[in-house]
């Protein structure tokens, strides 16, 4: 008997042992097994009446998806992804101001946005960064209502709701969602300080790159960038609409006289650098010496359709002879021409100086395939129109 006793009691024990390593996962601490502190609890059963209560009221899809909004809006209010709030911001504004200017963004179809059927399709990166801001922005009321309710309730009932334990997860972390909730008013405020801070510092950044190509060597700048020099007014309307947009959109002030100052500064350096190195740059006659009647027909023609309205004034080629592109065994693909044209648009003060591509196929022996196209480098040089 004295022998059987130790062995039941061993039984037991390893029972009970199974049982707590599955309700725990791990050696329970020195405070009470079933107490709302103790840091290996994993399952619901041992919550206390009041974190069921929380559960059971704000763990719905709705409510967790406001508060994994709120959470990520605290933490890390300055993320420069487009998948973001600061992102969703940047791509309305940048869409709204091509809209006031009769561009049309990319509009995904209606089964990509909110109240829409779920039909998969593949989407362009540019879709997919509009359908997100498009879905933030409109979910982004309903968000503040329920993130209002769940900091109501947590400065009423569950004023003295704590965590299941110390360091759990986010599922576990009632105190937390209580905390971000009450705070959510700051942490907007915040959001759209540094969302601000950080969009006037990518523009003075890129700006500020620009400037350097334009001051430097023959002056050609990225293509894009031209807006910055060309319209400078459209850096402070679209850091005006990114403040209006902040405003209205996470209910909190934005300082928006202060944005405007601050974008002035930014269209002065663009308009006085524009000035000081288009008036002294002309034309690279001497680069671009050349002519081939065909091949500067076609350019012509191709920067009269690219952009409509504009005078071509001038086109050279690099070259006299034509440059061959062959393949690896040394047979002949292609022959092409490098060259540039001094263009005049009728909203600009300055000409442009833009180079261009001219490529034939070959198709046997000495015999060519003419060409109604050219290929147009993205890179732009200011000027005097002569």
């Amino acid at each position: 008997m004295a022998r059987i006793i130790p062995i039941i009691a061993l039984l037991s024990f390893t029972q009970i042992s199974i049982v707590e390593a599955q309700a725990y996962r791990g050696r329970p601490g020195p405070r009470s097994r079933y107490g709302a502190n103790n840091r290996y609890q994993r399952s619901s059963f041992f919550l206390n009446p009041l974190q069921k209560k929380f559960k059971e009221r704000f763990f719905g899809k709705d409510y967790q998806s406001s508060l994994l909004l709120l959470n990520g809006i605290t933490r890390t209010p300055g993320t420069s992804s487009p998948f973001s709030l600061g992102g969703a911001i940047r791509t309305l504004a940048r869409e709204k101001l091509a809209r006031s200017k009769g561009v049309v963004a990319a509009t995904p179809k209606k089964s990509h946005v909110i109240g829409g059927d779920s039909t998969p399709k593949k989407l362009t990166r540019e879709e997919q960064k509009l359908v997100y801001a498009r879905n933030l922005i409109a979910a982004m009321p309903d968000h503040i209502k329920r993130i209002k309710e769940v900091a109501k309730a947590c400065n009423g009932e569950f004023k003295n709701i704590t965590n299941q334990n110390r360091y759990g997860k986010w599922e576990k972390s009632f105190a937390y969602q209580c905390q971000i909730a009450r705070d959510w008013e700051n942490a907007f405020k915040k959001a759209a300080v540094v969302i601000m801070a950080n969009e006037y510092a990518n523009f003075v950044a890129t700006v500020n790159r620009a400037i350097k190509d334009m001051e430097k060597g023959e002056g050609f700048i990225y293509a894009p960038l031209a807006k910055f020099f060309t319209s400078p007014k459209d850096i402070e309307k679209k850091l005006n609409m990114t403040a209006v947009m902040l405003e209205k959109l996470l209910q909190v002030p934005v300082d928006k006289k202060g944005t405007a100052k601050k974008a002035k500064v930014i269209t002065v350096a663009t308009s006085k650098t524009l000035q000081e190195t288009a008036s002294t740059r002309k034309w690279l006659g001497k680069k671009y010496p050349y002519h081939k009647k065909a091949v500067e027909r076609v350019a012509r023609k191709n920067f009269k359709k690219r952009f409509p309205g504009v005078v071509v004034k001038k086109t050279g080629l690099y070259e006299r002879k034509w440059s061959y592109t062959k393949n690896h065994i040394g047979i002949i693909l292609n022959r092409y021409h490098t060259g540039a044209a001094l263009i005049k648009l009728k909203h600009e003060k300055w000409c442009r100086m833009m180079t261009f591509k001219y490529t034939e196929e070959r198709k046997t022996g000495n015999r060519y395939r003419s060409n109604d196209f050219i290929w147009v480098f993205s890179e732009i040089r200011y000027q005097q129109c002569r």
